[in-house]
């Protein structure tokens, strides 16, 4: 992912505070709906966010464009997984002019692959669900397998650090080659988790000293990784 350096000067917290309180007066003013509308849940209708090309500290601005997965000729686009942080919505990112609450991490990711040339089509959970309907949000999680199935691609937002992130993906490539190379090409697979502990330990070599082992204590740390979603597929 390749994406603007962070600029030098950002806005105070004074700054931030003021738009803040002004997009949440706006937000109080009007309801949800307005920036949201409905979705028809039988379509299995989903929120894509199409944001807006501008340098990185500029301000957040997109559209919201509603599609079916039922339709399988929809626009290409891409799903950002990260991590959330704090749930507060401290940040703003105007859709269609209207300033709409968001966290501040939902905001870092999206400044961070915004282009400056082109729109991005993309899905983000903090911004294409509306987190103020429980009923929606239920019925998107439940879509989510979909969603995340159905996008040309999956953004992964690990840290701010450039070389940390590198390192964290070089660990991840010779992670991906030793398991290939102990599991015939992944062939192995099935076996090796279906059998007992011990068992499928017994067929890993030992733990090889060259890997990085800051990069692996650093993701292993991720916030993301408190969750695990595993789906076998037959």
């Amino acid at each position: 992912m390749t994406a603007d350096r962070p600029p030098e000067v950002k806005p105070t917290p004074i700054d931030q505070l003021v738009e803040c309180l002004q997009s949440w007066m706006t937000w109080a003013h009007n309801s949800p709906s307005t920036i949201y509308g409905n979705l028809q849940s039988r379509h299995r209708q989903i929120r894509l966010l199409q944001l807006l090309p501008d340098h990185y500290s500029a301000p957040l601005r997109a559209r919201f464009c509603i599609i079916s997965l039922n339709n399988k000729r929809v626009a290409p686009y891409e799903t950002i997984s990260y991590a959330w942080g704090s749930p507060i919505r401290t940040a703003i990112i105007k859709i269609a002019g209207t300033g709409l609450p968001i966290p501040e991490s939902t905001a870092a990711v999206l400044r961070r692959v915004r282009l400056r040339d082109r729109k991005r089509l993309l899905w983000s959970d903090a911004v294409c669900i509306n987190q103020d309907d429980v009923d929606e949000r239920s019925e998107q999680v439940g879509l989510m397998r979909f969603i995340y199935s159905g996008s040309c691609g999956n953004l992964i937002h690990l840290t701010d650090d450039d070389d940390m992130a590198e390192r964290v993906i070089r660990f991840a490539h010779s992670l991906d080659d030793e398991i290939r190379e102990e599991t015939n090409e992944c062939r192995l697979y099935r076996r090796m988790v279906q059998t007992t502990l011990g068992a499928a330990s017994s067929m890993i070599r030992e733990y090889r000293a060259d890997l990085d082992r800051d990069a692996l204590r650093f993701m292993i740390l991720l916030p993301c990784f408190r969750y695990v979603h595993l789906t076998l597929h037959e």
